[in-house]
């Protein structure tokens, strides 16, 4: 039996789910996923959005929710994460201007500082998925390392293949923070001839990017498949009290998306988890 509950980020298949989520979500279940992490509702609204997960067997552990523009719009975002019943709400992504020694890092810091506070005594606990912008120095000190420090009520959610991407040491992470990181992302990827700042991902809500990649030589591949140790990073993890494990693939290139997400739960599987 797996040591962690086993996810999928649904962002991975988010064509299949916006052209018929309550069948895809039965698919997902199907793979062996025990539970997903969303990245919006493919129309439906949180009630039914939670109920589809659930009527696929399958548990909504977090979500994927953009910081609001004001303050005001905080209570509005604690209401639809209790609606939808999930324990974790992971930022997915803030613009780089917005992170530590940047122009707009102070009332980034102020505002993810206030939704914390606002989840007290929820049962919500707010996460922070990181790209690899975040692991520039500033100083002598990684931005990530600056943020967390700042704002300790915020967990990560670390994506493994971003802080490998960025020259950091995922295992080496996931064991810094022990105890702080119950969601780690899994995600695996190839990559030759990697020149720092290639836009090689696509950002939920930025068409900027999209095909007009320079060939780096840069894929996703499903877990198992690409340049991760994936052994070694779930040995971290189990070491660090992670519970969930979340399979994402941004871009699916040599499977389709579908059946990337069911190559990396068969690897898993294949591995003991």
């Amino acid at each position: 039996m797996s040591k962690f509950n086993v996810g999928l980020q649904l962002f991975s298949i988010r064509d299949e789910m916006e052209a018929d989520p309550r069948g895809t979500l039965k698919l997902v279940r199907e793979m062996g996923y025990d539970c997903v992490e969303s990245a919006g509702y493919c129309g439906l609204s949180p009630e039914d959005f939670r109920a589809a997960v659930e009527e696929a067997g399958l548990k909504l552990v977090s979500t994927h929710t953009m910081l609001p523009k004001e303050m005001a719009g905080i209570p509005a975002i604690v209401a639809e994460q209790q609606t939808l019943g999930v324990s974790y709400m992971a930022i997915p992504w803030m613009n780089k201007e917005r992170t530590p020694g940047e122009a707009n890092y102070e009332p980034t810091r102020d505002m993810i500082a206030a939704i914390c506070e606002a989840f007290r005594g929820t049962g919500l606990q707010l996460l922070y998925h990181n790209h690899d912008f975040e692991f520039e120095f500033l100083g002598e000190e990684r931005k990530i390392d600056i943020l967390f420090r700042d704002l300790p009520e915020l967990w990560p959610e670390f994506d493994c293949c971003w802080v490998r991407f960025s020259g950091a040491d995922p295992v080496n992470y996931i064991r810094k923070y022990a105890g702080k990181v119950p969601v780690l992302h899994l995600k695996d990827f190839i990559c030759e001839g990697y020149v720092k700042g290639e836009p090689v991902y696509e950002l939920i809500g930025d068409d900027s990017t999209k095909g007009n990649r320079p060939k780096s030589g840069f894929e996703f591949r499903p877990i198992g498949q690409g340049c991760q140790d994936i052994p070694a990073i779930l040995a971290a993890a189990e070491d660090a009290g992670t519970h969930t494990i979340i399979v994402e693939q941004d871009l699916a290139t040599n499977l389709s998306p579908m059946e990337s997400a069911k190559a990396s739960r068969e690897y898993l599987a294949s591995i003991g988890y």
